[in-house]
């Protein structure tokens, strides 16, 4: 019977005048009440903006009527898809709905003249929309009706028809120079996009300020000036929501930027050259530019001295600058792969484009392409299908209510003056009964019937419609026009399907320089942070004992980390399939950041323990991140290089895991083992949101949620966890808490075996949408590669495990001498990794390895067997290398086997396969050697040190052994600890001889070195 003594329930009433409770117990008192605040207020709110709101009674989702949640996860996490989820609301519940607590979207083109008004009418813009792309100071953005008319019209003038013809000679000019560029590279294939912007920011800075930036004289045609605008402009999403986060980062000096985004500096050194231009006009006017540049004209207009300050003209530039080449650009891009997607509505436009313009080789006049009607009518139906701007338009009525009749229902709804109102240009120009097929590319439907025009959004409408429309349909006719009339000498279209295609990825569409640096050291921070987790622990656990007193449950604190993360490896695959990239990458960080918080500040073993767990579950997701990421963030051949620093980081963290773990436990508080892993996360995660983009081929999967939800097996990560901790259950109470033909026990094994089965019957069930894909398991290579896995990391992660309490309990040396103690085998064990992969690599002889080091793992297992309480130093120091020379070399060896042999679309299923048994093996074994530890200590106490009752060992924490007893009762403790520690060594030595037969059984056949380059590792 044990004499542990249980401490009191924590009390979760507030009692102050209680001098005994600790810091920890008032806190959680604090928290308590706290999360009970909350909870009222959110319960307040919930219950107002369901039935007392305003809005109360416009069609919607309940959910998006409660909160901004579900927009936030579609922005977000699903990098801007709210849109979709509009269409989707659209569909349900009619014209009209409330899309969030304070926002009513529309879809019904007899709307927009009542919710895009003329001048006429007042109509503001919220503020939250206005600092989305943090220019709110510009025109674009201003909120006040009044000060947007002011500002509109110091501008208006530079838009006009007229103005824009008088710009024709320099569009022309520039319009020359780019075509002049395609023909230098005729024949190769050739990035339009980045054509397209420099061409077009080189026409409206030139038109802003009277010079450019000429990235059509650059090389590169201002590629990092645009790579930096599409980040900044990936993040407007976020902005959206976080709208202090564009405050900041426009904050921040070009000098910090240039250290923490590099990928942003271009962007900040352009804003930087626009409020130069600003002040060169402000401080030498020219009379003659006043009508020639939209700068000197703002700053000659009658606007009054706080809308001429740089940081508002600074804005203004910032949005004239990006509406003027993005979007533009865009819609060019989108129009060449339409009509070079309908080959006849391409000849139809080429047959009128000859007509008009007898000259093949000159570029066409505004005068004659201006009354072209199926020319223009291209035009218009591309920007119907690609608006360059797809974001809902809001608008607020700041007087006058809004009121709507549901044709369909028969409803009649009025929305109070402030009601932010929005439609969308996608959803409109979708809409079927307006636009007959709308998903196909047909022109002519606008020559047909002109008064389809009523539906179009492509520039907004009404008071605030966009200013650079006309410059834009100018631009896009001159390039469109030159681009599809020119032929060559032969007749045949110079510029043809083969020179327009944007062709596959190539090297410079990786990031590259200090983007790629901060990327890939957060990739290896996150490794870095798992491997650390799983040895750090090893030499804490002797000091965590002597807090909890319970040395019956020290196996579960490694143990149940592995058990979740081997459980949740799979789902992690799948959820890095089906969802995006960046935020699931973030997410498993997170959850790994609360576990590992939960561990540090445990007033217990089980709650140190379900932090474990909860880690367990992040590091799957890290792991299996970090790999995926590697594959998307460098080029193929440079693949094998980035992996092999990962693992190096792997290797490295193995190595100091000891040594910081030991160094913290002497020094501080064993706290801090998990504690450390929260600043370093966090620094992971801000680099990420910073620097990382989610690349084309990396974008989710679409899928309805219900599939989503199959597809991660929950049901079968749930059967597998409920085997696993029935099996760990069984392990902790056989022998200790409860005899071994106990009902409890026995109960507990024929669970286990029953939910196991019932996990493989659902396996095969589900098919391809298991988190153990019953068609790969069942290939010989992966079923032999699991079944090695399982065994020979399960043989490693109890050496891991024991040595260090092998040296601090036998050989009585502190947490840090047994970091030290086990430095040999974690250093060897680092080199045979390495080493392994360069022979891989190689000689793609992968089978001879893993033999090889299968037999080396188990001499070097039966030689650790043999440690006795007096084993020399040189002894103990070779015993480990040669074991670590045999875990390090075939650690990685089935991985890469089957990922090398495996179909690149089956390739993240197979890689969660083995990292699944690799981690249950480690769990599993851990928790069995665990029991036979206790068990067999127990055993050998009565005949060693027969006056000794045994609970009084278990519940001592093992660094305490040595002021708990006397100095006669120590040598019998620790011959029954040895005798306990020799029980797991042999459980490993076990594991190890499974290995080598299983490695017998495997496929021999040489591996592709390409393949094996091209393979990820584990470690």
């Amino acid at each position: 019977m044990s004499n542990t003594v249980l401490s009191p329930a924590p009390i979760f009433w507030l009692n102050w005048s209680n001098g005994d409770q600790s810091p920890l117990d008032r806190g959680l008192q604090v928290l308590i009440i706290l999360a009970i605040g909350l909870v009222t207020y959110g319960l307040s709110l919930t219950t107002y903006r369901l039935y007392f709101h305003p809005l109360a009674n416009i069609p919607g989702p309940k959910l998006a009527a409660c909160t901004y949640w579900p927009e936030i996860y579609f922005d977000v996490l699903l990098g801007g898809q709210f849109f979709r989820a509009i269409d989707a609301m659209h569909a349900r519940y009619g014209p009209i709905v409330r899309i969030n607590p304070d926002e009513v979207h529309f879809d019904d083109p007899d709307v927009i003249d009542t919710i895009f008004p003329g001048t006429s009418r007042r109509t503001d813009k919220p503020a939250v929309v206005a600092k989305r792309t943090g220019t709110a100071e510009s025109m674009v953005a201003t909120i006040s009706h009044d000060l947007h008319r002011r500002r509109r019209n110091a501008v208006n003038g530079f838009f006009s028809t007229a103005s824009i013809r008088r710009i024709e000679p320099i569009m022309k000019d520039h319009m020359a120079k780019m075509f002049l560029r395609m023909e230098e590279t005729a024949g190769e294939v050739i990035q339009l996009h980045h054509l397209f912007k420099a061409c077009t920011s080189d026409v409206i800075t030139m038109y802003a300020f009277g010079d450019s930036f000429r990235f059509l004289d650059q090389p590169d045609l201002g590629r990092p000036y645009f790579e930096a605008t599409e980040l900044f402009f990936s993040l407007t999403h976020v902005f959206g929501h976080f709208t202090w986060a564009a405050d900041l980062i426009q904050s921040l000096p070009i000098s910090l930027v240039a250290i923490l985004a590099p990928s942003l500096r271009e962007l900040w050194s352009k804003q930087s050259w626009w409020v130069d231009k600003v002040n060169e006009i402000r401080n030498s006017p020219n009379p003659e530019r006043i009508k020639s540049t939209i700068f000197e004209g703002i700053l000659n207009s009658s606007l009054p001295g706080e809308d001429k300050t740089n940081s508002r003209l600074a804005a203004e530039a910032q949005l004239v600058v990006f509406a003027g080449e993005g979007t533009t650009a865009y819609t060019l891009m989108a129009a060449v792969y339409e009509l070079l997607a309908n080959p006849t509505e391409l000849h139809k436009l080429r047959e009128e484009l000859i007509q008009a313009i007898p000259d093949a080789d000159e570029i066409p006049s505004f005068s004659q392409i201006d009354n072209l009607p199926y020319f223009n009518a291209v035009i218009q139906e591309v920007i119907r299908i690609h608006p360059g701007v797809m974001n809902r338009q809001p608008r607020i009525s700041p007087d006058l209510p809004i009121a709507y009749h549901d044709k369909a229902t028969g409803r009649d709804y009025l929305l109070p003056p402030g009601t932010l109102t929005t439609m969308s240009p996608l959803t409109t120009h979708m809409d079927p009964k307006v636009f007959v097929d709308p998903y196909e590319f047909l022109p002519q439907r606008w020559i047909d019937d002109p008064k389809i025009s009523r539906a179009f959004l492509g520039f907004s409408r009404g008071a605030r419609s966009c200013l650079g429309m006309n410059l834009a349909r100018k631009e896009m006719a001159i390039v469109l026009g030159t681009l599809f009339r020119s032929q060559n000498q032969d007749g045949r279209e110079c510029y043809n399907g083969d020179l327009l295609t944007i062709g596959e990825k190539d090297a410079n569409d990786y990031p590259k320089g200090a983007t790629l640096t901060f990327i890939v050291l957060a990739l290896v921070l996150s490794v870095f942070l798992s491997a650390l987790d799983i040895t750090i622990v090893a030499t804490a656990i002797p000091k965590i004992t002597d807090q909890f007193h319970e040395l019956d449950k020290q196996a579960w604190y490694g143990s149940a980390f592995f058990l979740t993360s081997g459980s949740f490896q799979a789902s992690w695959g799948k959820a890095y399939k089906y969802l995006p990239l960046k935020w699931t990458f973030l997410s498993a960080i997170m959850i790994f950041e609360i576990g590992s918080l939960l561990c540090g500040i445990a007033p217990n073993s089980d709650v140190l323990i379900i932090g474990r767990a909860v880690a367990g579950v992040g590091c799957a997701g890290m792991g299996t991140g970090g790999y995926t990421i590697i594959a998307f963030l460098v080029e193929p051949a440079k693949r094998p290089t980035y992996t092999g620093v990962m693992g190096f980081s792997y290797c490295i963290a193995s190595v100091i895991g000891p040594l910081v773990g030991g160094a913290i436990t002497s020094n501080t508080t064993w706290r801090w083992c998990f504690y450390i892993n929260l600043p370093v996360g966090a620094v992971t995660v801000l680099i990420i949101l910073l620097f990382f983009r989610t690349p084309p081929g990396a974008k989710p999967i679409a899928a309805s949620w219900r599939e989503k939800f199959f597809q991660a097996d929950l049901v079968g990560v749930a059967l597998i966890m409920g085997a696993l901790v029935t099996y760990s259950l069984a392990m902790q109470y056989g022998g200790q808490l409860k005899p071994w033909n106990s009902s409890v026990v026995i109960g507990l094994l024929v669970g286990f075996v029953l939910i196991l089965a019932l996990f493989v019957a659902w396996e095969w069930y589900s098919g391809e949408r298991a988190i153990i894909v019953p068609r790969l398991l069942m290939q010989r290579h992966i079923g032999i590669g699991s079944i090695f896995a399982f065994f020979f990391a399960g043989s490693y992660y109890l050496v891991i495990y024991y040595l260090p309490i092998y040296f601090q309990i036998i050989d009585g040396a502190t947490p840090i001498m047994s970091g030290v103690d086990t430095l040999p085998l974690i250093l060897a064990a680092t080199l045979a990794v390495v080493s392994a992969g360069l022979f891989l690599t190689k000689t793609g002889l992968a089978a001879p390895l893993q033999l090889c080091s299968a037999a080396v793992g188990v001499l070097g297992c039966g030689l650790i067997y043999t440690l006795e309480i007096d084993t020399s130093t040189g002894k103990w120091i070779g015993y480990q290398i040669l074991g670590a020379l045999g875990w390090g070399a075939g650690f990685q060896i089935p991985i890469m086997i089957c990922q090398a042999r495996a179909a690149p679309e089956d390739i993240p299923s197979v890689t969660a396969i083995i990292l699944f048994f690799l981690n249950v093996g480690g769990g599993l074994l851990i928790n069995a050697s665990g029991s036979a530890f206790v068990n067999r200590t127990l055993a050998v106490l009565p005949t060693k040190a027969p006056d000794i009752d045994p609970s009084m060992v278990i519940t001592t924490g093992a660094t305490q052994l040595h002021t708990v007893f006397t100095k006669d009762q120590l040598p019998g403790i620790i011959q029954a600890y040895m005798a306990g520690i020799k029980v797991t060594f042999a459980i490993a030595l076990a594991a190890t001889c499974i290995s080598f037969i299983v490695s017998l059984l495997g496929d021999w056949k040489r591996l592709d070195p390409e393949s094996v380059k091209e393979a990820g590792g584990v470690a």
